[in-house]
């Protein structure tokens, strides 16, 4: 992350929603998602297709505490998993037209992350395949949603996902584990049933 030039600045300044800036002067907004798209805007390249020199260390690290974890759950005879969460960008078109708030404060957002598979889902399909750990690629049912249903799952500018996005989730987690036998059928507590819309 080097410095940035005035002019650079004064672009972005521009470009960005005057919205999220107002609310992040007034301390109501965290302006992570803004200024990450100025000083860092292959974040997202770096984080999905381990693109860089240095995103491929962090994930070599990141492999290293997982699988470590992962053996020491194995070996105290504790049940475990990974699931990949997939980022907005892999499953909301509305998410690419140029007018989110990543891409116009800078951040570069590639159109195949809608339709592909990411470099680092492919690399922690092969550790959970490599160690013998159950995989739940969440992708394919975020993809599923209808556009109005995607657009909800998250908040419009940091990502996080939404109290619906949350109970879209764990329905789907709940349902999985059943399925795993990693927990007993029907043991999910009723308010969650009651409140886990159906999987698409």
């Amino acid at each position: 992350m080097g410095a940035v030039s005035r002019d650079r600045y004064e672009r972005w300044l521009k470009a960005v929603p005057p919205e999220p800036i107002q609310a992040a002067d007034q301390g109501r907004f965290n302006a992570f998602t803004l200024t990450q798209g100025l000083l860092q805007p292959k974040l997202w390249v770096d984080s999905l297709d381990l693109e860089s020199e240095d995103a491929r260390i962090r994930w070599a690290n990141m492999r290293r505490i997982l699988a470590d974890s992962l053996r020491e759950a194995s070996n105290d005879s504790v049940p475990a998993a990974i699931v990949y969460a997939p980022v907005r960008f892999q499953y909301d078109p509305a998410s690419l037209t140029g007018q989110d708030a990543w891409t116009l404060a800078g951040a570069e957002i590639r159109p195949e992350w809608l339709s592909g598979q990411s470099a680092l889902q492919k690399e922690l399909a092969k550790l959970a395949q490599e160690l013998g750990v159950p995989y739940l690629d969440l992708t394919a049912r975020f993809r599923e949603l209808t556009a109005e249903d995607a657009r909800a799952t998250t908040f419009s500018y940091d990502f996080h996902w939404t109290e619906q996005g949350h109970r879209l989730v764990a329905g789907w987690l709940g349902e999985w584990l059943e399925t795993i036998r990693a927990v007993p059928a029907g043991s999910r507590c009723e308010a969650d049933d009651r409140s886990t819309p159906p999987s698409p």
